[in-house]
């Protein structure tokens, strides 16, 4: 068989001419009894035409929203611009928590190099709920403007020079988006639990509060009754006690973190250790800290997860933290956060747990370098829940937790509005970040899909940095060989997703069969130039399966 394909905005018309192998059957070959039906989302790379180099350019107005987006992002929530003129490189909290009054006392020490010219003043975030009690190192004084903390350096510093400076300061730490810095109980003992993200780390220690700052280390030191254990990210380097019925517990990150991944979790947990051998000489260990009511329970649950962690370390490329550990902390809010090398979950259900341990790749190794980007992880966390189902369980078992996740998407991926917590995660970043996935892996195929993800996990001006959906889809084009603009502009700035309507006409005297496929969702949202697969199934049940490229 032979397709010739005519195409114009939003329709595809194929004719379909029938080789001498089908005229044996035309006796009995009825067009009533002819079956067809459409694919639009189970990828079989059978081109009727070659996939194209490039997708067509969508009109200019997406040219005017990459410029509105670019301008939309300077009044993003990230740093200041006070701030822009140093960058952190270090931070060590030590942390006394008072469980019975419900109150912190802290110093934390920030290590800075100057990126401007001239330094004169260090802008920090803390919230207002925080008193400065004191500041020393190469400031003396504070000034206190709402959320942020000024500290004028005793003498300015120019570009290249260093900074270090501590801050003791004390509160109670209030909540903020989906938690913050909680006092908690559970099972009859305090339970105290951070969840910083998007911008409440400094609802409890003094910081520069934005994503695109990566410190390269940072210290935990953290003093609590005997009775509870502390989790935080990195390696636990030592476990001393006081001998007052406090003890204290150091913890040491040496690998580039930004604020909102810096955590605790704090309780009466018994620890349960698993191994993951990512060689034959070498292994790490996951290390989880779990409520007693339910440990028995929760072991069960994580049988995967070593098994998960191996899949993605071959699917991504090596674990990025492997020097330190990976693990899980129980805490007390519905659902899941990826701190760095110490996700903290609710419960250990394989999706909740899978989404969880992808983001230490897609969002903590390379995080999103501004909130607006926030479907570069959790678009990715989604759809890597997809993979390792299609992994253990099948191919159907995707398919099935890909199609679950379709609805609406009136709204575009990118997120303009990024000061209403809720509005920056709204599940349309979650489920139509991840189909954008499982679209691309259709349009390149999956090697060279699986190659792009690969590229982009170890690409040394991403890894253990930031990224933009620039910088991603630069990555896609450069693997794939691609200009993919029609791609990205319909699927992240633009809304809804294709609805496509089709006619047939079966031509008996010169044996063609003619498809038109047209667009439908264009009064409410932009065309999608996209490969649609077809499926034809003949009388005697034989098919074909091949791709048609739907232009915009």
């Amino acid at each position: 068989m032979a397709f010739q394909t005519v195409s114009e905005a939003g329709t595809s018309r194929s004719l379909l001419n029938l080789s001498s192998g089908i005229i044996a059957m035309r006796s009995f070959f009825r067009p009533d009894r002819f079956l067809f039906f459409f694919v639009l989302y189970c990828p079989i790379f059978l081109y009727a035409q070659n996939p194209p180099a490039s997708f067509p350019a969508h009109p200019a107005s997406y040219e005017l929203q990459r410029a509105i987006n670019a301008l939309d992002r300077s009044s993003l929530p990230t740093a200041r611009p006070a701030q822009l003129r140093f960058d952190v490189t270090y931070y060590a909290l030590d942390l006394d928590i008072d469980t019975l009054q419900r109150w912190l006392t802290g110093a934390v020490t920030v290590r800075g190099t100057v990126l401007a010219s001239v330094l004169d003043t260090v802008w920090l975030d803390l919230h207002t709920a925080m008193q400065v009690d004191s500041v020393r190192g190469d400031a003396g004084t504070f000034e206190r403007r709402g959320d942020a903390l000024l500290l004028p350096l005793k003498q300015s510093k120019g570009r290249g020079e260093h900074f270090e400076i501590v801050v003791h300061y004390n509160g109670r730490p209030v909540g903020g988006g989906f938690g913050g810095f909680v006092f908690d109980q559970k099972d009859g003992a305090p339970h105290i639990w951070t969840l910083s993200e998007p911008m409440y780390a400094r609802n409890w220690w003094p910081c520069k509060d934005s994503p695109d700052d990566k410190a390269d280390s940072v210290d935990v030191t953290v003093t609590v009754p005997v009775r509870l254990q502390v989790a935080s990210q990195g390696r636990l380097i030592e476990q001393r006690d006081n001998g007052d019925g406090t003890h204290t517990f150091f913890w040491q990150s040496r690998y580039p973190i930004t604020t909102y991944l810096v955590s605790l979790a704090i309780a009466d947990y018994r620890v349960y250790s698993q191994w993951f051998q990512y060689s034959e000489a070498d292994s790490m260990e996951i290390r989880n800290y779990l409520f007693p009511s339910v440990y028995d329970q929760a072991v069960y649950e994580l049988k995967s997860l070593p098994d998960m962690l191996a899949y993605f370390h071959q699917v991504f490329g090596p674990y990025p933290f492997l020097r330190e550990k990976y693990g899980i902390a129980q805490f007390n809010w519905g659902g899941g956060m990826e701190h760095q090398t110490i996700s903290s979950q609710k419960w250990f259900g394989e999706t909740l747990t899978a989404h969880e341990l992808a983001h230490q790749w897609w969002g903590d190794m390379i995080t999103m370098r501004t909130w607006g980007d926030i479907w570069l992880n959790e678009g990715f966390a989604t759809y890597s829940v997809a993979l390792y189902r299609e992994h253990r369980y099948g191919r159907a078992s995707y398919e099935q937790y890909m199609n679950q996740r379709i609805q609406n998407w009136n709204g575009s991926v990118f997120r303009q509005d990024t000061t209403d917590v809720y509005s920056l995660f709204d599940r349309i970043v979650y489920n139509k970040g991840a189909w954008v996935l499982h679209m691309l892996r259709h349009v390149v195929g999956d090697s060279t899909f699986f190659d792009i993800l690969r590229t982009y996990a170890l690409d040394p001006e991403r890894r253990y940095g930031t990224a933009s959906t620039a910088d991603f889809q630069a990555v896609c084009e450069a693997v794939s060989g691609m200009d993919l603009d029609g791609f990205f502009d319909p699927w992240i700035y633009g809304t809804g997703k294709p609805a496509y309507h089709y006619t047939w006409q079966h031509d008996l005297l010169t044996r063609q069969f003619t498809l038109e496929i047209r667009q439908a969702q264009v009064e409410e949202h932009q065309l999608f130039a996209m490969p649609v697969d077809i499926r034809l199934i003949f009388p005697d049940s034989t098919r074909m399966d091949t791709t048609l490229f739907v232009a915009a």
